[in-house]
């Protein structure tokens, strides 16, 4: 059986899901399975995969689902894999040849004792335009270090290559609103499994990341992302305010994007304060609200003068 599962979330990219295909196809290590999870695709996306299929040295499942954006895709293929390990691979997403291995080698380094306060492997992307390696380097390597420690505190807020447990994944859920989202924000997840497990990063580069496409589960493109970013500054002003001395503008940012985007969904005043968990958090929210006022109606007059 096989250990890892790379899981594709798609929608509408039978166009550039060969990218990955291809560099599954060059991987040293074969011992995984390819899971696409189809978030209501419309293209010829199920051809596509069944030509894979027919020259494939690996397993590949292929699902298709109702559009419920790429958060809801995640939970799916959750609940689907029986490895031990998932790496989200992007619909336009290239790896390189010794992903696999380098996964598998760098999770066996961990003493055997302590894995289980792990929830999987940090590797690094190499930017497509550049060939080099995205952000800064690590301070050392490897390091064992929780998500959020690394983006708030040492403030190395890169994308990443990552490879975690299932077990743990199921264990954190991405959330499901009512509203019909395209993504939800992964930070949000990572961030509140990082109250209870670390991950081992290092300054391996094992993905490509291509510039050169949209948001891969998007059931449309008239979305706006305040709808989703609303839950991400709710979360940084309610739940990471420790970080607030190491990363000071990222909190400024957000209690205003928490006020602008709360208005742009067309909450009142009084309903985005009761979504803050403490008097002192509605207190310097209230401080930034007229920031968040005015960069909400400049957004929404801009949006009304790109339409027209």
């Amino acid at each position: 059986m096989s250990r890892v599962t790379f899981f594709t979330p798609s929608y509408n990219r039978a166009a550039t899901l060969c990218r990955i295909f291809n560099s599954l196809m060059a991987q040293t290590c074969r011992d995984f399975t390819w899971l696409i999870i189809d978030d209501g695709s419309t293209d010829d996306t199920l051809s596509v995969v069944e030509k894979f299929r027919k020259i494939a040295v690996f397993p590949i499942a292929y699902v298709y689902q109702e559009n419920g954006g790429k958060h809801s895709a995640m939970n799916h293929a959750v609940s689907l894999v029986k490895t031990d390990f998932l790496i989200i691979a992007d619909s336009d997403d290239e790896f390189v040849p010794v992903t696999t291995n380098t996964f598998i080698r760098i999770w066996e380094s961990i003493p055997e004792e302590k894995k289980e306060c792990f929830c999987g492997v940090c590797c690094r992307c190499i930017d497509q335009s550049t060939g080099k390696m995205e952000g800064r380097p690590l301070p050392q390597e490897p390091l064992d270090i929780s998500k959020a420690d690394l983006q708030l505190k040492l403030r190395l807020d890169y994308e990443a290559c990552s490879m975690y447990r299932t077990a743990v994944l199921k264990e954190f859920p991405f959330p499901e609103p009512p509203e019909h989202l395209p993504f939800f924000p992964e930070t949000v997840v990572w961030h509140t499994m990082a109250k209870k497990y670390i991950l081992r990063c290092t300054n391996d580069c094992l993905r490509v990341r291509y510039h050169d496409q949209g948001n891969s589960v998007t059931k449309n493109k008239s979305y706006t992302r305040h709808r989703m970013n609303i839950y991400l500054w709710e979360y940084y002003v309610n739940n990471e305010l420790d970080y607030f001395r190491y990363y000071p503008m990222r909190f400024v940012k957000s209690f205003v994007g928490f006020c602008r985007d709360g208005i742009l969904c067309g909450y009142s005043y009084k309903m985005l304060m009761k979504r803050l968990n403490t008097r002192y958090k509605k207190a310097v929210t209230s401080l930034f609200y007229p920031a968040g006022w005015i960069l909400a109606k400049y957004a929404a007059w801009d949006g009304r003068r790109n339409k027209g």
